[in-house]
């Protein structure tokens, strides 16, 4: 099959195929306009349960998840939010942090 361009030449086989950078691309512009999609119909998003220590400031910083809640905590504060809706629901402060069982 052949198609004709702008110039009315054939174009080839290797001008119609993508290199892997424009597949790239491609994937990374289909990616944004999918996740400017998800903002504009409001879908909450995903996370992932994460538990680290900041090492410049020595803060631990811990997402866990719930059947109804989602939890970030940020040394001993702790904001809750709900799990369908991504919504707000509120704050709560930790007196202490929790040990690791293994001490």
């Amino acid at each position: 099959m052949e198609v004709v361009g702008e110039s009315n030449r054939p174009i080839t086989f290797d001008e119609l195929s993508f290199s892997a950078r424009n597949l790239s691309r491609f994937r990374r512009w289909l990616r944004y306009r999918w996740n400017d999609f998800l903002n504009l119909i409001r879908m909450p998003g995903f996370v992932r349960e994460v538990d680290f220590e900041d090492l410049v400031t020595k803060q631990r910083f811990k997402v866990s998840i719930s059947r109804y809640y989602t939890k970030i905590s940020v040394g001993p504060r702790e904001y809750f939010f709900y799990r369908g809706t991504g919504g707000f629901d509120g704050t709560g402060y930790a007196l202490c942090e929790p040990k690791d069982k293994g001490e």
